[in-house]
């Protein structure tokens, strides 16, 4: 089953087992079988994600931003705003410091509800990039002795260009015979915080 079917199956469920059940179904199915293309000689391969789901009647998530752009939006990218800001235009998070910007896979079919997987760690060419933000760096070219410098409106432009473009492919590669574990989200004080919304890939096994 492919995730947008996935997503319809999800929709569709009203007890909150269920609904995590198959939530987890759709995080396996990314990091085994999906990854984010960027462009030509950039294409990001997830390893470690949150789901972020919220349905008013029945998966009513409060650590969901609710952005426009996570809902009707699907296989497209949202990079978190500061203050939480629901604006499209609001300022990006910071690459550094505070509340460090993120890239959100975005898997809503429809305004009735918000869908976003937080990409928390990716294979990078080869390499595990470890932090939410370091990955956004390397999809705005950054080098890493760069990290601290303010975006430039070049990288903010291509950013917003970014979420203008659908990029969420179907891969064959090392990743789909791995192992999936699930755990809780780091930093959710909300409801749902005990809730095994997280799903690590072994790389190693």
């Amino acid at each position: 089953m492919n995730l947008e079917s996935m997503v319809n199956e999800l929709v569709e469920k009203t007890t909150v087992g269920k609904q995590i059940e198959i939530l987890q179904g759709i995080m396996i199915g990314l990091l085994r079988n999906y990854a984010v293309k960027i462009k030509d000689d950039l294409t990001i391969y997830p390893t470690d994600v949150e789901v972020y789901y919220y349905h008013e009647n029945n998966f009513p998530d409060g650590a969901v931003f609710r952005h426009e752009l996570q809902r009707n939006n699907f296989g497209k990218l949202y990079f978190h705003r500061a203050g939480g800001s629901l604006r499209k235009d609001a300022q990006f998070m910071s690459l550094h410091a505070g509340r460090r910007i993120g890239a959100d896979i975005c898997l809503s079919n429809s305004n009735d509800f918000y869908f976003g997987v937080l990409i928390k760690k990716a294979l990078i060419k080869g390499k595990e990039v470890g932090l939410q933000s370091q990955i956004v760096g390397h999809i705005i070219g950054r080098d890493e002795k760069a990290a601290k410098n303010p975006m430039t409106h070049y990288e903010i432009s291509l950013l917003r260009e970014l979420e203008e473009k659908s990029i969420l492919i179907q891969s064959d590669d090392e990743r789909k015979n791995k192992y999936v574990s699930f755990g809780k989200r780091e930093g959710i004080s909300k409801n749902f915080k005990d809730e095994p919304l997280k799903a690590h890939l072994k790389l190693s096994q």
